[in-house]
């Protein structure tokens, strides 16, 4: 699922409505809270988005690491239970990769033969 800010709404975008990301390499301090990324949709579109850099909650680290998306930490607050700290993590299963340090993501799913799969405008239409 992809969390993004797209046409001034908030969306969590399903990975599989989705055909490919970029990733603008960060430029300043926006970039450490928003990374913008334009996002090519199964129906041949494209969209601008703002995607979080950070989780919830790193605002309020004492770490400046943390706060600023420089680094990533894991807390546990129930047992088998992760939260994480700090820049967000894209993994998949081959690793896991710092989102800042991601340029393009391209993804191979079933809905990319479907031509009218574009939550951002669904969405706007009211949708599910």
């Amino acid at each position: 699922m992809l969390e993004a800010i797209m046409n001034g709404g908030y969306y969590w975008v399903p990975f599989e409505r989705i055909r490919a990301i970029r990733i603008a390499p960060p430029e300043d301090l926006r970039d450490m809270v928003w990374a913008a990324a334009e996002i090519d949709w199964p129906n041949g579109g494209t969209g601008v988005a703002l995607v979080p850099s950070r989780y919830a909650g790193s605002e309020r680290a004492a770490d400046k690491a943390l706060s600023l998306a420089r680094s990533t930490i894991w807390e546990e607050p129930t047992p088998s239970v992760f939260t994480g700290l700090g820049q967000r993590i894209v993994a998949t299963d081959t690793g896991e990769y710092p989102l800042l340090e991601i340029r393009a993501i391209s993804l191979a799913t079933a809905a990319t033969a479907d031509a009218g799969a574009n939550p951002a405008t669904e969405a706007a239409a009211g949708a599910p």
